[in-house]
């Protein structure tokens, strides 16, 4: 089994698809998972007879609206830490944090539209999953510098001792 150290990419790879095809697919299946929001906020807006432009009614489309409308405030969040975690870091645990998060997503989305006390368990889930992401593209992207001016690579040496079952 390799360790961590062995398949951190710092500095990274050069940027192809063989070393980003994981995220590739995440990306595509989030971009889905959005419009299926957006389908259900379309759903919503027909059942409890809001038009557009109106963005406030009745309070069960509101809710909807609102899981909504979070999930694209988050979007870009997600998407910058995904690819960043991937290039400095590895796509593995990059598209392993990915569906993750958008298992969150898919939890706090479902529980805001049911009632804004259910989107917790979502929220916390989604949250600590873009904090990891913060984190490899952290370690990577120092790991990188540290590497582009000292010529070690200071990271890989520390993570050689946790192993990992990818690679």
């Amino acid at each position: 089994m390799k360790s961590l150290g062995s398949i951190l990419q710092a500095p990274p790879k050069a940027i192809t698809p063989e070393t980003l095809y994981l995220v590739g697919l995440v990306t595509v299946a989030s971009f889905l998972q959005m419009g299926m929001f957006l389908g259900a906020v379309g759903m919503a807006r027909k059942k409890y007879k809001v038009v557009p432009p109106k963005i406030d009614g009745d309070p069960k489309f509101n809710l909807v609206y609102r899981a909504h409308q979070n999930s694209v405030e988050n979007y870009p969040i997600f998407l910058a830490g995904l690819w960043t975690a991937a290039i400095f870091f590895h796509q593995v645990p990059a598209a392993i944090f990915g569906v993750i998060y958008m298992v969150g997503r898919e939890l706090y989305f479902r529980g805001y539209s049911a009632a804004a006390a259910k989107r917790g368990p979502g929220f916390i889930i989604s949250s600590l999953t873009l904090l990891a992401l913060f984190s490899l593209t952290a370690l990577g992207a120092a790991s990188t510098a540290y590497h582009a001016y000292a010529g070690h690579h200071y990271l890989k040496g520390l993570l050689s001792y946790i192993p990992v079952p990818f690679t």
